[in-house]
């Protein structure tokens, strides 16, 4: 009886939308339309909260690196380093064409999320018999989930190495949708591996599990082409060989435990991953069981099997399966495995979930349930997607450091030290690209300047001490340069003007009675 209700209810409302709806778009059309618009929301949002937050500690170090007068700068130091250069080189162009500051360095990554979700929804509509549908679903996974949206405005090659990987990808599947050999085609998927591999190792990694994947299957054609692509990114480590396979490298990075598993899934899920995961299967037997066309058996068939066993291939899945055991097998030796590094998987796993979300046969109740439930997480996404790069208010995020607040804080100060000045001379850099600070700052000093202050005489009557990060973090960093002002004759007091994630300590001379 309820049931009974509830489709008429459904039923009267398809006809009011369809009514709705004017001219030739029927309400599938309007819904592909209403997923397009909202997926360009998303990016939009993204766009303007572009300079809403501070540059964190990676991305002032892509400052460092990039925002140089000099390209040969580049290559000087990313010898020890643990990148390869693609990214800044392309960086670097960029700063000299529009200018090197914070808002140009992040909307490089926003124009790289723009082009790289457009890659992945042409590959999903080539995987899937559905086309429309699974732009629709690959438009909405790939600019509205967690994992893009937290990459869509940092300054890191990430963005870039997912717009990199889905043309290799989308390349390769147009080389195995083609029986014939196209050396064009394949020209261009040694180009695009060559592009992936030097934007970021865990490209090169991707591309050479595909590599043994395809040679397993007796592709030679695109062995061979991958093999020539990898070349250039190859001859960059042994370049950089003397820092990569150095045993203080990576140090930071710890071995892999069950909360690396738990922090790639929140950032591609969001908070509460394994409920929501959990949600995810449930929602999927339920639509098996109650709202598909076919029968659960005939769902898991011979031809079924195929098709899918094709689609897995095809999108590149088993390539990154590989990568995900080289990359465990080797952390154990050498700790490698980061949450953030796995967003390489983004452009396999979106265009092959799209494409068989696209071609599930549903009956009519379950495709409208489907429907509901895809609302529902689309607008949950419209905030929790953003809280990395836009944290509710007093809330603080590990790569939300505040070296925006000390600098404008500190403007007008001569005397100015912390224990990553680098990075803090790097803000003001930006800041003063920004026009928000004047052009003759005093660089700031580290704790060797500080001590070669206070020991030759002639010390200041006051200066700073600044530090950004998490609390305990930041009363680590502080605590040497404290130990130097005060073995010197000084007092330190907070400062208490400052958001969560900055620091200032201001030091006066002591008065003696």
């Amino acid at each position: 009886m309820l049931w009974g209700k509830l489709n008429r209810a459904l039923r009267a409302m398809i006809m009011m939308l369809q009514r709705a709806v004017k001219g030739h778009l029927n309400l599938r059309a309007a819904l592909f339309s209403l997923a397009m618009i909202v997926s360009l929301l998303f990016a939009i949002k993204a766009l303007c909260l572009i300079d809403r937050s501070s540059l964190w500690g990676d991305e002032l170090r892509t400052v460092i690196k990039a925002f140089q007068p000099s390209v040969l700068f580049i290559f000087d130091y990313l010898k020890t380093d643990s990148h390869p250069p693609l990214y800044y080189l392309m960086l670097w162009g960029w700063g000299q064409s529009v200018g090197q500051s914070a808002i140009s360095l992040r909307l490089f990554s926003w124009l790289a999320y723009l082009v790289g979700g457009i890659l992945m929804i042409t590959q999903a509509a080539g995987l899937a018999r559905c086309r429309a549908r699974a732009v629709a679903f690959a438009a909405l996974l790939a600019f509205c989930t967690p994992f893009p949206v937290r990459f869509s405005i940092e300054g890191k090659g990430y963005a870039l190495l997912v717009a990199m990987l889905a043309l290799a990808l989308l390349i390769r599947r147009l080389i195995l949708d083609r029986a014939s050999f196209r050396p064009t085609l394949i020209i261009a998927y040694g180009l695009a591996v060559a592009l992936a591999s030097l934007t970021h190792y865990y490209g090169f990694g991707l591309i050479c599990a595909l590599l043994f994947w395809d040679g397993l299957r007796r592709r030679w054609s695109l062995v061979f082409a991958a093999f020539i692509g990898i070349v250039p990114s190859s001859l960059w480590i042994i370049y950089s060989s003397g820092h990569l396979f150095n045993p203080s490298t990576n140090r930071w990075i710890a071995p892999p435990e069950f909360s690396l598993l738990s922090n790639t899934l929140i950032r591609a899920l969001g908070v509460y991953p394994f409920w929501k995961l959990g949600g995810l299967i449930l929602l999927i037997l339920a639509l098996n069981s109650w709202g598909h066309r076919k029968r659960f058996m005939e769902v898991l068939d011979a031809d079924a099997r195929s098709g899918l066993n094709q689609l897995l291939d095809r999108s590149g899945i088993w390539g990154g399966c590989v990568l995900v055991l080289i990359v465990m097998g080797l952390s154990y030796l050498k700790p490698i495995a980061f949450s953030r590094y796995f967003v390489v998987l983004v452009p396999v796993l979106v265009p092959a979930l799209a494409a068989a979300a696209a071609d599930w046969s549903l009956r009519y109740r379950g495709e409208w349930f489907a429907l509901v439930i895809l609302t529902m997480v689309v607008l949950h996404y419209w905030h929790a997607a953003f809280v990395d790069i836009n944290p509710p208010q007093g809330e603080f995020r590990r790569e939300r450091s505040d070296f925006r607040s000390v600098s404008l804080r500190l403007a007008d100060e001569s005397w100015r030290y912390a224990d990553r000045s680098i990075l803090f001379n790097a803000s003001d850099q930006m800041l003063v690209a920004a026009g928000s600070l004047k052009s003759n700052q005093k660089p700031w000093g580290d704790k060797d300047d500080l001590l070669s202050r206070l020991t030759q005489g002639n010390s200041p009557e006051q200066f700073y001490l600044a530090a950004s990060g998490r609390k305990s973090k930041m009363n680590k960093r502080l605590n040497d340069l404290k130990v130097i002002s005060d073995q010197n004759g000084y007092q330190c007091f907070q400062l208490d003007d400052l958001p969560r994630g900055a620091m200032v300590l201001n030091c006066q001379q002591k008065t003696h009675p």
